[in-house]
């Protein structure tokens, strides 16, 4: 019991850091977006506008997979 625990632990530990590199990617993407230079360069703009939809999904995975860890613990 008490490996499955760790094993848990370390599982939610990681899976928050690496929440915390996608918020930060996310956070980028939509400064980016803001900017006069990209909103005039259509090409550059959906490029970012799809890295971003690609983060977004990302960020939504981890949060499920971080509620069925927490139930686990």
């Amino acid at each position: 019991m008490a490996l499955d625990q760790q094993q848990t632990t370390l599982a939610l530990a990681s899976l928050r850091l690496r929440m915390g590199d996608d918020l930060k990617e996310f956070q980028c993407a939509q400064r980016m977006l803001q900017r006069k230079a990209v909103l005039q360069d259509e090409l550059q703009w959906n490029v970012i506008w799809q890295g971003k939809n690609a983060i977004s999904a990302r960020l939504v995975q981890r949060l499920q997979r971080l509620g069925g860890l927490m139930g686990a613990w």
